[in-house]
């Protein structure tokens, strides 16, 4: 298996949608354990789904910025 700096860059663009999930479903369960401590409304899985939503799209921003700058200092000399 290749380990150089070009495969390990690729694998950490790679895990971005994994991490979009794991934050999505991180505050959904966290909404769902708010939910059956406050007594049944539906609104905290729905919250908590929002802001795990928000959260993985900032970090998909953050990622995809990263990105863009590493291809732009390649291009120019």
């Amino acid at each position: 298996m290749a380990s150089g700096p070009d495969f390990r860059t690729a694998m950490r663009y790679a895990t971005a949608g994994i991490e979009v999930l794991v934050a999505f479903g991180l505050c959904a369960a966290g909404g769902v354990c708010l939910d059956r401590r406050l007594g049944g409304q539906t609104l905290w899985p729905i919250v908590g789904g929002a802001v795990g939503f928000a959260v993985g799209m900032w970090n998909l921003i953050r990622i995809a910025k990263q990105f863009r700058g590493n291809t732009d200092r390649k291009d120019k000399p």
